[in-house]
């Protein structure tokens, strides 16, 4: 069921027909946890990811691995939407 603060991830690329935007608190399959988009379109030395975040709501944290790289395909559920410019 959907409510007004979560809509599935497919209902959002259908409806939207666009990337999330920063600032979308998302959650990712397999994962507990809530998630914050910091960032777009990240390459590392290795690969490339359509995200980057951090877990929400604490942000980043230096004395953990606090980066977190993912894709459209991760993930399962979007809570918050971020900031869109009309």
């Amino acid at each position: 069921m959907e409510t007004m603060l979560s809509l599935n991830i497919n209902t959002w690329v259908i409806k939207m027909n666009s990337v999330l935007p920063v600032g979308s608190v998302i959650t990712i399959k397999d994962k507990s946890d809530k998630y914050i988009i910091i960032g777009k379109n990240i390459e590392t030395p290795d690969n490339k990811y359509d995200y980057c975040c951090v877990v929400y709501p604490y942000g980043f944290l230096i004395d953990k691995q606090s980066l977190y790289y993912f894709n459209d395909t991760d993930v399962k559920e979007l809570v918050i939407n971020g900031n869109i410019n009309y």
